[in-house]
């Protein structure tokens, strides 16, 4: 019989300076961007310092100078 592997979505502090979410598993990458988005920022901060990037649609370096700038009225970027 096959064992259920569950999957560890919990975020560790501090904080990596970069995350990479990628797999066939749509749902858990949602859930981790969830987690990582309530983690890292409050609701007041993700207006200005949330950005998200298909890199399918745009290129990496929008995301690249993106991530290089310096996060407005709050400590981080995400």
């Amino acid at each position: 019989m096959a064992q259920l592997k569950s999957a560890n979505l919990s975020i560790k502090k501090p904080l990596a300076p970069v995350y990479l979410l990628f797999g066939a598993q749509d749902f858990l990458i949602q859930l981790m961007k969830k987690n990582l988005t309530s983690e890292a920022l409050s609701e007041e901060e993700r207006d200005f310092n949330l950005s998200r990037y298909d890199l399918t649609e745009s290129p990496l370096e929008h995301a690249i100078e993106d991530a290089e700038t310096i996060p407005f009225s709050g400590k981080r970027k995400l």
